[in-house]
């Protein structure tokens, strides 16, 4: 008697935990969007091939770094997807 007590205690818990991981996911629909495939240009400062050959310069010149040694890349490399590959 106590176990199936205990056994419909532990289900309504589950199914609880379930309705509320629903609506959070709902809620989250609701407020997030996906990222769009590609960057927005902005009406009055289109993107040209002369920004994205600079982008890209600015992304591999260790130059820019404090020691003159580090690129964006070294961290962010493009061959890895772009992120750190470290946690945060």
């Amino acid at each position: 008697m106590k176990l199936s007590a205990i056994a419909m205690a532990c289900a309504c818990a589950g199914l609880a935990s379930a309705a509320s991981a629903s609506e959070l996911r709902d809620e989250a629909l609701d407020l997030f969007q996906p990222l769009p495939s590609t960057t927005p240009a902005v009406n009055d400062n289109p993107i040209t091939p002369e920004k994205i050959d600079l982008g890209k310069a600015l992304f591999f010149d260790p130059r820019m770094s404090a020691s003159g040694v580090f690129s964006c890349n070294s961290c962010h490399n493009l061959a890895t997807g772009g992120d750190g590959s470290m946690p945060t």
